[in-house]
């Protein structure tokens, strides 16, 4: 079966395409920032995948931002496939920076790495989001069908104002453009399939010690759940899908050709 490298290793969404790739059979190769969370990876996964786990090995990278952050972990194994999970994903960054840099940057980087170190590769699926595609000025659009024409109109400078949802959004739709743009304007040996789903629930199955530590999706519906919170609050976006269809989606697209939303019914 294929190798497959999955940035962020240790990540809501990326625990999923771990149990999803491993137990295809596929050989994942998962970056982390050390290697304790590596450790931690893989005795949260074992259970799941069973011996499986053999298949799994990580790469530590301290900082997905950094322009050869990928190059060695490239320059070493012979992928089929890259799979970049590894991005901030919270609402209440105090510097939209903290957020927007990591996406934007680590998007262009994993490209390059792969460019200039990684003939084998075929594939590179990146997880953007539906805050991409959306635009919050037209409401929830009923029966509106989303397609690779939909862009997220906001500007450099709204998502770098100070506003932390506007930095989430922006980041997502700025690297993922960063992505396309790369694609034209380099015409690299491989293709690129970008996924865009909405809020993401389900399965916790990355290492998480407390509380505290849950993913944001989790933690908002835990706080609900447990009545720390009185009521939903309001989204953007009313649409939902589950992790472990996310999980299966990203290994999917190794061998699919669509850049799409994904939602639950």
């Amino acid at each position: 079966m294929s190798k497959i490298l999955v940035t962020g290793g240790n990540g809501f969404v990326a625990a999923q395409v771990l149990i999803s790739a491993l137990t295809r059979g596929h050989q994942v190769v998962a970056t982390v920032r050390n290697t304790e969370k590596g450790e931690q990876t893989k005795q949260a996964l074992s259970s799941r995948v069973g011996d499986k786990i053999s298949n799994l090995s990580f790469a530590i990278v301290p900082s997905i931002e950094a322009e050869h952050a990928f190059d060695e972990v490239i320059k070493n194994n012979s992928f089929h496939a890259v799979v970049h999970t590894a991005t901030p994903f919270y609402l209440n960054a105090k510097d939209p920076k903290e957020i927007v840099t990591p996406a934007v940057d680590s998007t262009k980087y994993i490209l390059k790495s792969v460019q200039d170190h990684g003939p084998t590769v075929k594939r590179v699926v990146i997880t953007s989001s539906f805050a991409s595609i959306v635009d919050p000025t037209t409401g929830y659009r009923p029966g509106y069908v989303y397609t690779e024409k939909d862009w997220n109109p906001i500007s450099w400078e709204a998502t770098n104002a100070g506003d932390p949802i506007d930095a989430y959004y922006g980041a997502k739709t700025w690297a993922e453009r960063a992505a396309w743009d790369f694609m034209k304007e380099n015409s690299p040996q491989f293709d690129l399939v970008v996924l865009c789903p909405p809020m993401i629930y389900g399965d916790v199955a990355q290492y998480t010690p407390s509380i505290s530590s849950l993913n944001t999706s989790s933690a908002s519906l835990y706080a609900v759940l447990s009545g720390q919170d009185k009521e939903i609050s309001q989204q953007h976006v009313m649409i939902f899908c589950n992790v472990a269809d996310i999980g299966r989606a990203h290994v999917l697209a190794v061998v699919c050709d669509i850049r799409y939303a994904n939602a639950s019914e």
